[in-house]
């Protein structure tokens, strides 16, 4: 199971995932912006928070 999280600043959460922690971009697409992200047996997803999102809480 891979978790996705819903980020209010995709930008700069992508930046912390990749510049600070070392994940990698396994892949990415725009509109919204999201990115699949790994870092040895490790997997994130990232999404931009939009409406029509899943969004709870």
């Amino acid at each position: 199971m891979v978790p996705e999280l819903t980020v209010m600043n995709f930008e700069q959460s992508l930046r912390f995932y990749t510049e600070i922690l070392g994940f990698k971009v396994r892949n990415q697409r725009s509109a919204p912006n999201f990115a699949y992200l790994e870092q040895e047996q490790v997997q994130i997803m990232i999404e931009q928070f939009h409406e029509t999102g899943w969004n709870v809480g």
